[in-house]
């Protein structure tokens, strides 16, 4: 998810700003929010490149959780496929699966439809 960190070697202009401590510990804080150095953050912002969030740490539980329950689902339509399973209707449980694979693109904002724990990129 997002751009890769460039090299050293990619990186061969330095560029001084002047800030107060205020607007350093500003900046700091939300690079330290998306997870990047304060100089690729800077980069970013200044190039109006788009700052992805790192989903949260319950957004990553939810996601593997939500695997798990997508990987079951899978296993019943296989076993009903397969003619092992009866009485379950395979259209409902491809339709839920189908569900868990769009939940879990949510939890990392892959989609515009992304939860408001994922909102409100710095």
């Amino acid at each position: 998810m997002g751009n890769r960190l460039l090299s050293a070697a990619e990186l061969r202009k330095k560029f001084d700003l002047y800030l107060t401590d205020g607007e350093r510990a500003a900046l700091e804080i939300k690079a330290r929010s998306a997870r990047l150095p304060m100089s690729t953050f800077l980069r970013r912002v200044a190039l109006s490149k788009k700052i992805e969030q790192p989903p949260s740490e319950i957004s990553r539980s939810q996601y593997a959780e939500l695997a798990r329950v997508g990987a079951n689902l899978n296993q019943i339509a296989a076993a009903i496929n397969a003619g092992i399973a009866d009485g379950i209707d395979v259209d409902v449980i491809n339709e839920l699966a189908a569900q868990v694979r769009l939940l879990r693109l949510q939890l990392v904002g892959a989609t515009g439809d992304e939860p408001a724990q994922n909102r409100g990129r710095p």
